[in-house]
Order: C-alpha cells, then sequence, then structure tokens
C-alpha cells in the first residue's frame, strides 16, 4: 500500500484520479498532515520514506523517520549526502524509474539500524552544539586549505 501523508498543496484531486486511472485506488491511503505522536509512529511504521521533493532539500520528516530505521529514498541534489551518507537512497526527482527503483531496493533491504544510529548519535543537541561552536572557532589560518569547499572540517593546517 502507498500512504501520502502531510501537506499535499493542492494535488490531492488529481492524484486520486491518476490512482483510479491506474487501478489502485484500494492501496492508495491519503492521510493529511500528521502531527506529533501519530506522525512519528507513521515514519516508524513506513517500510520506506520515499521524500523525492523537487523544490526544497530532504526536510525534517526524513530525519525523523531515519531516526526510526526507516529506509530513505531521497533527493540526489542538496545537502541529504551530509546528513545521510551512505544509509539512504538518493535519485533525482523527475525520474520517475530512477525513484521506483530506489523504493524497491530499499523494500529489499528493510530497515536501517545503521541509519538510526547514525541519527542519534550525530544530531543530538550536545552534538549540534560542539559542531556549531568549532565552526565558529574556525578562522582562516585554521581552515584546511584542501577543504576550502568544506569550512567545517578543522583540519591543523599542517594535518593535510
Amino acid at each position: 500500500h502507498l500512504v501520502i501523508a502531510g501537506n499535499d498543496f493542492g494535488s490531492e484531486a488529481a492524484l486520486r484520479r491518476r490512482a483510479v486511472k491506474l487501478g489502485i485506488s484500494s492501496r492508495v491511503h491519503f492521510v493529511g498532515l500528521l502531527t506529533g505522536p501519530e506522525r512519528l509512529e507513521a515514519l516508524a511504521d513506513a517500510s520506506v520514506m520515499a521524500y523525492p521533493a523537487r523544490d526544497e532539500v530532504f526536510g525534517l520528516a526524513a530525519l525523523e523517520a531515519a531516526a526510526t530505521g526507516t529506509p530513505l529514498v531521497v533527493p540526489h541534489d542538496g545537502s541529504a549526502h551530509e546528513y545521510f551518507g551512505p544509509w539512504a537512497d538518493y535519485v533525482r526527482p523527475n525520474d520517475i524509474a530512477g525513484v521506483r527503483r530506489a523504493v524497491f531496493a530499499a523494500l529489499a533491504r528493510g530497515r536501517r539500524p545503521e541509519l538510526a544510529k547514525l541519527v542519534r548519535e550525530s544530531f543530538t543537541w550536545r552534538h549540534v552544539a560542539e559542531v556549531t561552536r568549532r565552526a565558529y572557532a574556525l578562522t582562516p589560518e585554521t581552515v584546511c586549505p584542501t577543504h576550502t569547499r568544506r569550512p567545517h572540517h578543522p583540519c591543523a593546517p599542517d594535518a593535510c
């Protein structure tokens, strides 16, 4: 079954018509915007969280799903790689066949405990505060010349 959750920005009627035309309307469920525990429960219960957005990066919902180990399909462009590394499937949003392949690959792999561990360890308030503190401590003299495109990388000047 396919569950479509969140703000549909006015596209639900067209999606319902498409599901009817494809003969799959009994397996497509529109649940609208979920909040609080209901939202987190839905993300944890999902077999895959597909979020191939064109107009925004990966979104908080993907991070919340990742925290539960739910497999992710997220946009290739943007910063999702920095957040999820090798533990997510990356797609070009307009590549429908690619999104389909990624969803089926994620379904075949199943839950991602490594992804949940990554989120638990990397997205605590303490960890984010420490990364932020290190970033503010950087000066041009302390930024590694080989990592100028990644100024958050606190290499010692002579380490690279």
